[in-house]
């Protein structure tokens, strides 16, 4: 969630919870409605948790709701049959849209605030998408609201943001694949391996994957083989 809101003026005692029916019985639902948080303090029973924060499901009669545990859920949590007295304190669901701006290609900002997708680093040309090699910033405003048992905005919140998607140019070779020389035992070998790397926002790391380097040399992150090659033992010579 980006934004948060204050706790409603509705802290009815709850007093029961019935099993089977989910409900839970309180000493009046006056202004609740569905999909507001609601959390439980003092001594929790039946089946609920202080630290959860669940969502109004429905509101049964004057005197009793259900709770989901899910955004816009569908099934309530199932209770235990039980007595008590806790306080359930209520919060509107807060929802987000974009009001200005837009997100990069490939992402999308969903009604509960979660920013989802797979970027593409993209631009246009006469309305044609390419790829780029380069950083694309996207700039943007998200409207955090609020709405009454209506569905009519109550409370606004806007705010502005950027996002930065790296341009995924892969790194290519120039150093041809093969053979890059012929050494004899302690000779020095100092040889850079090339390449180019058309996305100025990435650091390109070199390093061995498969197979291994003659004894005494090593690799770099930067793609340098140096080192003076040691001879190997020969296991099958005479002592």
């Amino acid at each position: 969630m980006l934004v948060t809101t204050d706790p409603l003026p509705i802290t009815p005692t709850c007093t029961a919870t019935t099993a089977g029916t989910n409900v839970i019985t309180c000493t009046s639902t006056e202004g609740i409605y569905p999909e507001l948080f609601v959390m439980f303090t003092g001594t929790v029973f039946g089946g609920i948790s202080s630290t959860v924060e669940y969502y109004v499901l429905d509101v049964i009669s004057g005197t009793q709701f259900r709770i989901t545990a899910a955004y816009q859920g569908t099934s309530p949590v199932e209770l235990t049959t039980a007595t008590g007295s806790m306080t359930a304190v209520f919060r509107q669901s807060v929802y987000y849209t974009i009001i200005a701006g837009s997100l990069p290609p490939g992402i999308q900002c969903s009604a509960n605030g979660l920013i989802v997708g797979v970027p593409q680093a993209l631009a246009s040309l006469q309305g044609v998408p390419f790829e780029v090699n380069q950083n694309v910033t996207s700039k943007f405003t998200i409207r955090a609201y609020t709405e009454n048992q209506d569905e009519t905005v109550d409370r606004i919140r806007d705010r502005t943001f950027t996002l930065t998607i790296t341009g995924n140019q892969v790194p290519e070779f120039t150093t041809p694949a093969g053979s890059i020389g012929s050494y004899y035992d302690g000779d020095l070998i100092d040889f850079q391996i090339l390449y180019t790397n058309n996305d100025p926002g990435d650091t390109v790391v070199i390093k061995l994957v498969g197979g291994e380097l003659p004894p005494g040399v090593t690799i770099t992150s930067t793609g340098l083989l140096r080192g003076n090659i040691k001879p190997i033992n020969n296991i099958d010579a005479l002592p």
